[in-house]
Parts: structure tokens; C-alpha cells; sequence
């Protein structure tokens, strides 16, 4: 599997919206440069489109 098929994402929220939509991580860790944990997702069509969603729907809160 090469890295331009994983999506890297640093947020918790993203993450776990992803997860509630019934994608799973590959795996979780933590960068060694700036110690912070991100979740490794495998790149795909219904990936983007509950990215799309996700972006949708904060757009929503934000106006609000």
C-alpha cells in the first residue's frame, strides 16, 4: 500500500464522523515530529464522499 493511497487525518472529530459512517481507520499513531496522534484512512470514493458531507455539514455550524 503506498502513503498516496492513505488519507492522514489529524482530527478527532473528522475521524470519528468517518468511523460513524462505517469507514475504519487502518491504524492510529502518533507523528514523531510533532507528537500528534492521526488516524490512517485508505483513500476511496465513499471516503471522499463522506469528506464531502463532513465539509458540508461544518459549513452548516459555521454560518450559524
Amino acid at each position: 500500500m503506498q502513503d498516496n493511497n492513505i488519507f492522514y487525518c489529524y482530527s478527532f472529530r473528522l475521524a470519528y464522523f468517518i468511523k460513524s459512517q462505517g469507514t475504519d481507520y487502518l491504524f492510529k499513531s502518533k507523528n514523531k515530529q510533532n507528537n500528534l496522534t492521526y488516524y490512517a484512512f485508505q483513500k476511496s470514493q465513499k471516503l471522499d464522499q463522506i469528506i464531502m458531507l463532513w465539509n458540508k455539514l461544518k459549513s452548516k455550524e459555521d454560518k450559524n
